[in-house]
């Protein structure tokens, strides 16, 4: 989806689990793409808004740490808002 949009992605994180992944957003080192069916998971630390794009073929959810005021953070977060609003 970003690659499309000429969006090139620099991922020095990773996670296989959902604990992982809170965890790395707890401590404000990134967001990651949900299925929204986990979004209650996550809780009120962190910010979560739909994706809506025709390759994706489930509902999903990108989720970062909503006091997290990290620059490039907050960019590819605007793209993805702008290209893909609630």
């Amino acid at each position: 989806m970003f690659k499309k949009q000429g969006v090139v992605l620099q991922v020095p994180f990773e996670a296989s689990d959902t604990v992982a992944t809170m965890g790395l957003l707890s401590a404000g080192l990134g967001v990651t793409i949900y299925p929204k069916s986990l979004a209650d998971f996550f809780g009120p630390l962190f910010e979560a808004r739909p994706i809506k794009h025709p390759d994706f073929l489930i509902q999903l959810l990108l989720v970062w740490r909503s006091s997290d005021r990290n620059k490039a953070l907050l960019n590819f977060v605007e793209i993805a808002k702008s290209d893909y609003p609630r």
